[in-house]
């Protein structure tokens, strides 16, 4: 069952493109993003626009998704084995009469039942194509953006039978024992999704390779560590995603996503963020205030010299335009730097200046 509608969420009808994903994307995500939007809510609006977007703007994800919605509800873990029963009674009608007509014994068919109940099971389980990742980032990693190295394991296509997972002659397809379709679990994005599906084996005709690859376990792909290099925009927020399409399982000829988990320490010993802003403190002299200056401030991107317009309060901000997050600002806070202790001639001074 589909527990997300990922088209609603977008505004958008069931028979949307990947273009107009795209479009009702960049305006819905203009309207909730957190540094425009400060409303209660507007940030978990704006990571379920975020998810919906990831499934509906690829191809393969948005049809599987469609797929998913048009013929796996209803299908749930706890429910599945009653209904695929159900299915498999119609289904074994349909093949004894086929047997029967066209003169065939049907006794290879019935041998295949025996295997029907382990084989669904191991189907249940059957691999993600999509896998996860994680990566902990500084702050000015996150902050200015970073190349990273990223080592993962997966499941990559087996050479001995070009993924497949089957070989030798033509017959009953052993996946699926000739029913065309398996019950799958699969998760695109970050939701679940169960429902029974055209089997990937045979691709639904129902007769496939006969003979199990044994280098892969019939599943196609083998086990494999890899490593890419991954560009890390500026300014990822912690608990973000990336995804790097591609670079998951390889089931039956299917490749997966690889989904970049990114964990960010938000503390820094100088800088505080807000968004792609950047606050900063500095205190300065009352004099800097009341008669201006000039000082040296530091931004995540270097030293800067700012001007203190004469007459300046304690704890206002500059705004130091471009210095922030990707272009965004960086803000100061101008505090008053008080003396520890004042000469008799400076308690004077103070008190002919009456201020």
């Amino acid at each position: 069952m589909v527990d997300k509608d990922y088209y609603k969420i977008l505004e958008l009808s069931d028979n949307a493109s990947v273009e107009d994903v795209k479009s009702a994307f960049k305006k819905l995500a203009r309207k909730y993003h957190p540094d425009v939007n400060k409303e209660s809510g507007a940030e978990e609006k704006f990571k379920e626009i975020n998810e919906a977007y990831q499934v509906l703007s690829d191809e393969n994800s948005k049809e599987r998704y469609d797929n998913l919605r048009k013929y796996g509800s209803g299908f749930r873990s706890s429910s599945t084995r009653s209904n695929s029963q159900a299915y498999t009674s119609d289904f074994d009608d349909w093949v004894n009469e086929l047997f029967k007509e066209s003169g065939f014994n049907n006794s290879a068919y019935r041998a295949g039942q025996k295997t029907y109940q382990s084989s669904q099971s191991k189907v249940e389980k059957i691999i993600n194509e999509d896998i996860d990742a994680n990566i902990n980032l500084t702050f000015m990693e996150a902050a200015l953006g970073c190349n990273k190295t990223i080592k993962f394991t997966h499941s990559a296509e087996c050479k001995k039978c070009n993924g497949v997972g089957y070989k030798g002659d033509i017959g009953l397809c052993r996946k699926c024992n000739g029913r065309k379709v398996i019950n799958r679990e699969q998760v695109i994005g970050n939701t679940a999704f169960t429902g029974m599906g055209k089997c990937p084996v045979c691709n639904g005709k129902g007769t496939s390779f006969t003979e199990e690859c044994k280098d892969c376990s019939a599943s196609g792909g083998i086990s494999t560590q890899e490593s890419l290099e991954a560009k890390i925009p500026p300014g990822v927020d912690n608990k973000s995603k990336m995804r790097f399409s591609g670079y998951g399982n390889t089931i039956y000829g299917h490749k997966g996503n690889l989904y970049l988990n990114i964990s960010v320490d938000e503390s820094h010993p100088k800088f505080k963020r807000d968004g792609l802003d950047i606050y900063t403190k500095e205190e300065v002299k009352l004099v800097d205030l009341l008669l201006g200056n000039n000082i040296n401030v530091e931004t995540i991107h270097g030293q800067v010299n700012v001007s203190i317009p004469t007459g300046s309060k304690p704890y206002s901000k500059l705004r130091l335009a471009g210095q922030g997050i990707d272009g965004h600002n960086h803000y100061v806070e101008l505090s008053l730097k008080m003396p520890k202790q004042l000469t008799e001639e400076q308690k004077e001074l103070l008190k002919k200046l009456d201020i």
